[in-house]
C-alpha cells in the first residue's frame, strides 16, 4: 500500500480479494501468461486499484506466495499440535501436508510454478531455501520430541531424515498436482506413514 498506516477492514479484504484472484488467474494460464491485466479483469477491478496495493506485479507474487506458504505452515501446524505423542504428531504432519494439497490445488500449483519461474528465485524467492528450512526444522522438532520420549530410534539422522520424509511428501504432491488420475493422495496416506515408522519408530 501506498501509506504507512494499519489498513482497513475493507483495504485488507480488497488486499486478499486480489491476492486469491492471482493465485486463481495463475493456476489457470500460469504465471509467464498471466499479466496484471488478467489478475484485475477476473478480479472486477481496474489495474490501478491493484497498484494502489501492490506497486508491481514482483510485489503481488512475493506476498502471494508468503500468503500461500503461511497459510499451508499454519494448517500442518494446527493438526500437529493437536496431537500428544510424537508418532501422533509425526502421522498428523504427513495426514495434514496431503490433505492440504488435496484441498487447495490451485495453491500448490501456484507455488510450484512461481518457485520454478519467478526471476526473483536466486537471492528473495521464498521457496529457496526457506520454504523447505521451515518444513525440515518441523519435522526436526518431532523426531527430537520422539526421542526424548524414547518413541524413536535414537541415532536418526536429524539433517537426513526430515529432507527424506519431506521430499517424500512433495514428491508425491507433486506428481498428483500434474496427473491426478494416476495419483490418490488418500490411498498414499497409510503407506507413506509405514514407511516412515519403519525408519524412525523403535
Amino acid at each position: 500500500m501506498k501509506n504507512n498506516s494499519k489498513p482497513s477492514f475493507i483495504e485488507e479484504a480488497r488486499r486478499k480479494q486480489i491476492i486469491q484472484t492471482a493465485v486463481d488467474s495463475i493456476a489457470l494460464k500460469g504465471y509467464c501468461n498471466t499479466s496484471l491485466d488478467d489478475i484485475a479483469k477476473n478480479a472486477g477491478i481496474s489495474k490501478s486499484v491493484i497498484s494502489y496495493y501492490f506497486k508491481y506485479k514482483d510485489n503481488l507474487l512475493m506476498e502471494m506466495t508468503e500468503t500461500l506458504v503461511s497459510d499451508m505452515n499454519n494448517y500442518i501446524k494446527s493438526q500437529v499440535n493437536a496431537c500428544e505423542t510424537a508418532t501422533e504428531k509425526m502421522h498428523a504432519y504427513v495426514i495434514a501436508s496431503l490433505d492440504y494439497f488435496n484441498s487447495n490445488r490451485n495453491n500448490f500449483l501456484v507455488t510450484l510454478d512461481i518457485g520454478i519461474n519467478f526471476k526473483f528465485r536466486e537471492y528473495n524467492n521464498l521457496l529457496n531455501p526457506v520454504v523447505y528450512d521451515i518444513c525440515r526444522n518441523n519435522i526436526k522438532k518431532i523426531l527430537i520430541l520422539g526421542q526424548q520420549r524414547d518413541e524413536f530410534k535414537e541415532h536418526l539422522s536429524l539433517k537426513t531424515m526430515p529432507s527424506i520424509i519431506q521430499g517424500t511428501i512433495d514428491g508425491l504432491g507433486l506428481q498428483w498436482v500434474v496427473d491426478q488420475d494416476s495419483v490418490s493422495l488418500e490411498e498414499c496416506k497409510d503407506i507413506i506413514i509405514s514407511m516412515i515408522d519403519c525408519l524412525i519408530k523403535k
